[in-house]
């Protein structure tokens, strides 16, 4: 790593080549006499270490100015007095200046390379034509912005305007890195203009008896269907019964002296199926039933919705017509 004194040499450097960058464009107005005289206080101030007091120089001299050269100068004084901001926004007008050779292009840029990892930097997004400011003191322009905006590290309030609306986000910025700060959610009806954009249709919900909610049907037809199991089983072991029954006439009590006997075993094995056909029949009834009941009261209380798209009227203005648009949302 290069010694600080190597540093500030080559920096020493870069203020007196400015200087005499400067002295290229002589003049004979006297603000411009005055304005040289401050920039060669501020090099000399320089070059004996009093970095502070030839910022002020340069900051006066670059006043009237106003070149890549005297930037420079004050870009170099700001970045050694850790006004890094300043610095980077200075260096980088700096970099105009065509007279600035390969060696000298290279500390300039490693220099603003350093003030960028020293600062924070905002990608604001916003609709077209909103009003950007940073803490209400830094005006950032109308969106959409083409470049981030470098910031000062902590925290920074950003606001955007849009007609009578203004929206603010507080933002945390840490050394070196770039944060999204995007407001078109803050915004939802504008337009790419910036400006409100046609107005949504208006949709109306009415509720409707006729057809039922399908869950409502579904729920419907299980009942039915469970019903309609308890009605089959119901008559298949009634039919089981009367089988038994007149088997039993029939039988003269031989089931008494002989259980195991075929009659016997006939009879006991159509009275289990009949009363598995009165269980299955009674559920079926009992489902059935419960299911019909939720279905009817699904319906009365949460009959079907159904939305209705109104149209809307927008006006509408050009160099040949003059009316209104008439616009359906299906």
């Amino acid at each position: 790593m290069m010694p600080k004194t190597s540093i500030l040499f080559c920096a020493a450097m870069l203020v007196a080549s400015a200087a005499h960058a400067q002295d290229r464009g002589d003049t004979s107005s006297p603000e411009y006499v005055e304005a040289r005289q401050r920039l060669q206080e501020g090099k000399t101030l320089y070059g004996q270490g009093n970095i502070d007091g030839a910022r002020l120089k340069f900051e006066q001299a670059c006043a009237v100015l106003k070149t890549p050269a005297c930037q420079r100068a004050l870009g170099l004084s700001q970045f050694y007095t850790k006004r890094y901001l300043e610095a980077l926004g200075n260096l980088q007008r700096s970099l105009d200046d065509a007279t600035l050779d390969t060696v000298q292009r290279k500390q300039v840029t490693d220099l603003m390379q350093q003030a960028y990892d020293k600062t924070g930097h905002l990608e604001v997004h916003a609709p077209a034509g909103g009003h950007v400011r940073i803490d209400d003191t830094i005006d950032a322009g109308n969106a959409p912005l083409t470049e981030v905006i470098h910031v000062t590290v902590g925290s920074h309030n950003v606001s955007v305007t849009i007609e009578q609306k203004t929206e603010r986000k507080t933002i945390e910025c840490s050394e070196g890195k770039v944060l999204k700060v995007d407001f078109t959610d803050r915004f939802p009806q504008m337009g790419n203009d910036g400006h409100n954009g046609n107005p949504q249709p208006i949709d109306e919900e009415r509720k409707k008896m006729f057809p039922p909610p399908t869950g409502a049907i579904v729920t419907g037809v299980v009942g039915l269907v469970g019903i309609g199991l308890g009605i089959g089983f119901g008559v298949a072991s009634g039919d089981a019964n009367s089988t038994n029954l007149a088997r039993g006439l029939g039988a003269g009590g031989v089931c008494s002296s002989n259980p195991s006997s075929q009659l016997c075993l006939d009879a006991k094995s159509t009275r289990d199926a009949q009363q598995t056909d009165a269980l299955i029949s009674t559920i079926g009834y009992v489902a059935g039933g419960v299911a019909l009941v939720t279905a009817l009261v699904w319906w009365l209380a949460a009959p079907r919705k159904v939305i209705i798209h109104k149209a809307t009227v927008t006006p509408t203005l050009g160099p040949h017509t003059a009316g209104a648009a008439f616009n359906f949302s299906f």
